[in-house]
């Protein structure tokens, strides 16, 4: 079946199978302009929620909401260490 797809190529003048891989999908004119939309839209959300600022809770990119002295999960770490010496301590 190959060898019909080639030969019918050839005879039509199409692009064979070595010239037409050039034509990969990621490279069309399309798929380049989505991408930079796409990018341009990404970049307008960091810089809508830049999540490199000098604050120092907790603080959900999406929404904005910062988390206040009650959230610890950025500790959580250190509390169950904490939690594990107190058990042990006791026993």
């Amino acid at each position: 079946m190959a060898e019909v797809n080639h030969a019918m190529q050839e005879f039509t003048g199409v692009a064979t199978e070595s010239e037409s891989s050039n034509q990969h999908k990621e490279t069309s004119k399309a798929r380049i302009e989505r991408d930079s939309k796409d990018r341009q839209c990404f970049l307008d959300f960091l810089r809508q929620r830049n999540p490199f600022t000098e604050v120092i809770t907790l603080r959900n990119i999406e929404t904005g909401v910062t988390g206040n002295d009650l959230v610890t999960v950025d500790i959580e770490k250190d509390i169950g260490a904490k939690v594990i010496k107190k058990w042990k301590t006791k026993v």
